[in-house]
């Protein structure tokens, strides 16, 4: 009885994705990315944080430094969501209204002639 070596069976693998010194092909960043964020009156802690591209938990820690307790569906009114970005080191870029579409519609919209008052609409809805 004996033993012959197993012959070694030639798979392709993660190894051979990798350079020849034995690197792999991602670098990582070196420098912090920083986002210009916009904030409406109110935001969900998991919607700013989608915003910024970080984690919902990375969020909720700095909340939790500034002594505020949130849930990822927790809504945060301008000033804390300002607070937030500014500390995990984005930028603000424009404070967004709740009526903002409103207001640019109402903007846009020129109403030239002569506006009179007409009777309103009356409609009869049958057997529903």
């Amino acid at each position: 009885n004996q033993r012959r070596p197993k012959a070694k069976l030639k798979t392709k693998g993660r190894s051979s994705n990798r350079n020849a010194n034995n690197e792999h092909a991602f670098t990582k960043p070196t420098a912090p990315v920083v986002r210009e964020v916009e904030l409406p009156e109110t935001i969900t802690v998991g919607d700013l944080a989608s915003k910024m591209s970080v984690k919902a938990g990375e969020v909720i820690k700095e909340l939790m430094k500034m002594g505020v307790m949130a849930t990822i569906n927790q809504p945060l009114d301008q000033d804390t969501a300002t607070l937030v970005v500014e500390e995990m080191g984005h930028k603000v870029s424009k404070l967004i209204a709740d009526n903002q579409l409103e207001q640019d519609v109402a903007e846009a919209v020129n109403y030239d002639g002569d506006q009179t008052t007409r009777a309103p609409v009356v409609t009869v809805m049958g057997h529903v």
